[in-house]
């Protein structure tokens, strides 16, 4: 377990990672969990899908995660660019990824102790921190994020 995971555990719930039980959730979970940071995006995107993904700003996007779940999205406000196309593409991927194992019927935890409203940076520590790209970067220069549908639940019926 990344040690942040732990450290943020015990600071947003008062328990140590050992002192909350594991929950098992579907991936759609991690899907609605990480679809909130569109909202994030949106208002750069112009700017994002623009910049070619480089791997040396790999570090200050993990720099930029760790800020977001400290102190929210505004510790954004002044990231460099090349951590905004980074974190764009560990979002995208991990959705795709989260979705595809959805579709295998594959199931993930979490911790039991966690909010709602802690759900999307737990999310962002253990899946996006030092993500390794399952697969190549792709050129996002006429990318579009998906309509924000805050009234649509993402899970099947």
């Amino acid at each position: 377990m990344k040690p942040e995971i732990e450290d943020w555990i015990l600071s947003t719930t008062g328990k140590t990672l050992n002192e909350t039980p594991p929950k098992r959730v579907e991936f759609w979970t991690v899907v609605e969990g990480l679809w909130s940071l569109n909202e994030v995006f949106r208002p750069h995107i112009e700017a994002i899908r623009t910049i070619k993904y480089r791997a040396r700003s790999e570090g200050a996007a993990d720099d930029a995660i760790l800020a977001f779940v400290n102190f929210g999205p505004a510790a954004w406000t002044d990231i460099p660019q090349g951590a905004w196309r980074v974190l764009l593409e560990r979002h995208m991927q991990m959705i795709v990824v989260a979705s595809a194992n959805q579709a295998a019927g594959e199931t993930t935890v979490i911790p039991s102790s966690l909010r709602d409203d802690q759900l999307t940076s737990y999310l962002m520590l253990f899946w996006l921190l030092r993500m390794k790209l399952p697969f190549p970067a792709k050129d996002r220069s006429d990318f579009e994020l998906p309509a924000s549908m805050p009234d649509l639940p993402l899970r099947q019926h």
